[in-house]
């Protein structure tokens, strides 16, 4: 996990994607705020001296983050960083913070506008990759203040937009089940055109993400099993890596295809599964290292123990996509 000091908190706080629009009528100046939930967790406040622009970060002093998304180890302590020297420069905003304890440590940033009352910040030199960071404009009169009833133990995380599920996802992923609900009865000539298929429907799901249309942990979970069923051992890399990020956007019924995914990859390049969930036609495991991944740990991913499998083969899996 990042640990943020106090000198290197505003570093790892900020990261934005690129546009270019126009700077809005009102400007950079006023009072931006970014929440975590219903708490005010970054104040900046901006100020035009005609030129120039000057004004302050105000925020917890610790914390911590992995993601720019959620924090925790959040402190009560707050203090503040001024800002100097900030200059326009087309639709964006440049500007130094400096430590208010040596005037020698800065660090410099920019921040465009996003519609009148929404912004994005970004450090220059940020060595990580960092999830966009949003900020609202408050135009009430009253200051707003940074939250201290901050709980270190409890993480908290930046509300992001709710965005529906790829309808063009649940219906690749719907062919996909369907053609394996006899899989057990199908000839090997049925089981080569689904193959084919199979092929097809993994060119439509890159598509959709080169197109940046899978947003829901649903859709990448269901992009995990079309990938699955691929015949190369980067499809099943690539179809791990779907259920991990559909795990980390909070669906938690991908936890099995994260597993399953992973013995696939491992009994493609000819090693021995960790979790079991790979059979063979005859039900029995394929290549399966008992010993590395305890029953508990399995219980956990949702994957049966190994007693259980012994006592029923393959379809302790979920089916058909087990296949």
């Amino acid at each position: 996990m990042l640990r943020l000091t106090k000198s290197a908190t505003i570093l790892y706080l900020f990261a934005m994607m690129a546009c270019s629009r126009p700077v809005p009528q009102d400007g950079f100046a006023g009072t931006w705020v970014m929440n975590l939930g219903s708490r005010v967790f970054i104040v900046l406040t901006l100020r035009d001296q005609g030129n120039l622009f000057t004004g302050q970060f105000v925020l917890p002093e610790k914390m911590s983050t992995t993601d720019g998304i959620s924090f925790t180890g959040i402190g009560q302590a707050v203090f503040a960083r001024p800002i100097t020297g900030g200059t326009i420069d087309g639709a964006t905003l440049r500007f130094t913070v400096e430590n208010s304890k040596d005037n020698s440590d800065t660090e410099k940033y920019e921040m465009r506008l996003d519609g009148k009352d929404h912004a994005e910040v970004k450090w220059l030199e940020v060595p990580i990759a960092m999830h966009p960071f949003r900020f609202l404009r408050r135009t009430e009169s009253e200051s707003p203040t940074v939250a201290t009833d901050w709980d270190t133990l409890t993480t908290y995380s930046v509300e992001q937009p709710e965005l529906p599920s790829n309808a063009e996802m649940e219906a690749i992923y719907a062919s996909d089940q369907a053609v394996r609900l006899d899989w057990p009865d199908l000839s090997n000539e049925q089981r080569s055109a689904i193959s084919k298929s199979d092929a097809e429907r993994r060119q439509q799901v890159r598509s959709l993400l080169n197109k940046d249309a899978l947003h829901t942990g649903d859709d990448f979970r269901k992009a995990a099993f079309v990938f699955q069923h691929g015949d190369d051992p980067k499809d099943y890399l690539l179809a791990h890596t779907f259920a991990l990020v559909a795990l980390a956007k909070g669906d938690r019924s991908a936890a099995w295809i994260a597993t399953a995914t992973l013995d696939r990859y491992l009994t493609s390049i000819k090693q021995p599964q960790i979790y079991g969930t790979q059979f063979s036609d005859d039900n029995t495991h394929k290549a399966f290292d008992q010993n590395l991944v305890s029953d508990p740990l399995r219980r956990s991913l949702s994957v049966p123990t190994i007693p259980e499998q012994k006592a029923v083969p393959r379809h302790l899996n979920p089916l058909p996509s087990a296949h």
